[in-house]
This record gives structure tokens, sequence and C-alpha cells, in this order.
């Protein structure tokens, strides 16, 4: 893992950096420190510009759009006029927790011809590079997404590893689910703890506990290409990280990987928003 990306998910960075500047910080200044971060530990993902939405769908697609941007004023006026014509935009929360790109949905060839990118993007230079999605808890039609925007001539839609762009991105969808009100600042503090060391893989595991009603190790273990063995040595060490917060009733701690993982699933609820990614 590069250790840049390691950094992000320190104790250091999680509760000394993130967590007082989320708890501080207006949105748009957010949207700045969120930017510079991942620029910063994660240059393969090139982006010019970073959205931050709030969507709510209807059968038809996206009735209400709440939007942040670290980018100029300008390009944010103009992006405000046109949005609703974007048809990326409804596409990205059904790959909740994934980082879909904008070629992926349609050619550029398409793309050229839609209302958004003849009355915005071509005028700015702009396109959609990766978008994640989250769902906010208890909203089934209600997400938070992150744009990551760049010209067209940057590579970084389809050069750049996904499940880097994921694990980037998770500590700050939770800082964002605390600005829009969803978790207050002690419990953003509480799942960002739980995030300290947690390398991608064991996230991914994580995540499909978290996700899964009747989580099964097999199943987990194909769709994550990994071995039975290897699900439970991440759920057996994961158990024991969880034995450092001091906040945590100890009488709850079993042996068994069914109560192992009874618990981690509900101590990392959280995650269910992230989807199970990739």
């Amino acid at each position: 893992m590069k250790a840049s990306l390691k950094l992000l998910y320190s104790k250091d960075f999680l509760l000394k950096e993130l967590w007082p500047c989320a708890t501080r910080s207006d949105p748009k200044d957010f949207a700045v420190f969120h930017a510079k971060t991942v620029k910063a530990v994660f240059p393969d993902l090139e982006f010019d510009f970073l959205a931050i939405n709030r969507i709510h769908l209807n059968a038809k697609g996206v009735l209400d759009i709440g939007s942040v941007y670290d980018c100029p004023q300008k390009i944010i006026a103009s992006c405000e006029r046109t949005l609703h014509h974007d048809l990326f935009l409804p596409v990205v929360p059904n790959h909740c927790g994934a980082a879909p790109n904008s070629g992926e949905v349609e050619s550029t060839e398409q793309c050229d011809e839609t209302p958004f990118f003849k009355s915005h993007c071509h005028i700015f230079d702009t396109q959609h590079a990766i978008g994640m999605a989250y769902q906010f808890p208890h909203h089934k039609l209600s997400f938070l997404t992150f744009y990551y925007m760049c010209s067209p001539n940057t590579q970084c839609a389809t050069d750049v590893n996904k499940k880097w762009v994921e694990y980037v991105s998770l500590p700050f969808c939770l800082a964002w689910m605390h600005l829009h009100d969803r978790i207050c600042a002690q419990t953003l503090k509480d799942y960002l703890s739980r995030l300290i060391g947690k390398t991608p893989e064991r996230l991914q595991v994580l995540r499909e506990i978290a996700s899964s009603p009747a989580f099964n190790a097999k199943n987990a273990a194909n769709q994550l290409g990994v071995s039975v063995h290897t699900i439970y040595k991440h759920v057996s060490e994961a158990h024991q990280e969880l034995l450092c917060h001091d906040s945590l009733d100890k009488r709850l701690f079993t042996d068994g990987n069914s109560n192992r993982i009874h618990l981690l699933a509900h101590q990392y609820r959280f995650l269910s928003w992230a989807g199970r990614g990739v």
C-alpha cells in the first residue's frame, strides 16, 4: 500500500486533522481541505475541481440537488444552472461506494451531444472524471456524492485504480455526513477512530459484513476473490482491534466467528452507506 495512503488512515490524520477540520470548518472551506488532501496523498487521481452534492432521486431521476464546490465561482454558477441536464448524475447512486466514470456510462461522442456538455462542460473545458455516492442513513433515495472533475485530456478517468479512489474518499464521506447534520461530532469521532489502521482489504471485508443482512463467508470470499481463511483472518483481527476502544462494553466480545461477525456488523454498520464498492 502507498505510504501516503496509509497516512490517511493514521490516528494523527483522522482524529487530529480530519475531525477538527470537519467540526470547525464551513462546507466551502472543508471542500478545499478535501480536494487538497486527496491530491496530496493520491496524485494518481488527477482532477481539477471537486463537487460535493446532496441529491434526492424520484422515479424519473434527480428531484433535488444541493451542492458545494471547490472551483471558481463562474463554473459553480454555470453548473448550478445546467446540472439537472447531467445524465451521469442519477447514474452514480446506482453504484454506491464504487467509482464509476462518465466514460462507462456514455461514449465521449454521446457525452458531447448532451445538453449538460454543450451548455457547461464544453464552455469551461471540464467533464466528470469519477463519481462516488454514499447513501444517507435511513434515506433510501437520498445520496451524498463526490465528483472529481477534470479536463477532457486528463487520463485519470480510465487509468486510476478505483479501489484507491474508494479508499481515499471514505473518511471524507463520514466527515460530510457530519457537515450535512446526519451524524453528530462525537459520532463522527467514534466512526473515524474505528477506521484507524484499516487497509483497503480489511475495509472491503467490513463493508461486505455491514452491507449483508445474512453474511456468508464463502460468498464474501468469492465476491472479493480471496479465500475463506482470509475472510476469517480479517474478522478475527478486526474483532481484536475493537478491543482497543474503551467506549465498548467488553462483555460484547465473545468467541466464535458468528459472534464476531455479529459484533462487527453492528459496530461498522455505518460502512453500509458506502455499499460493497468495486
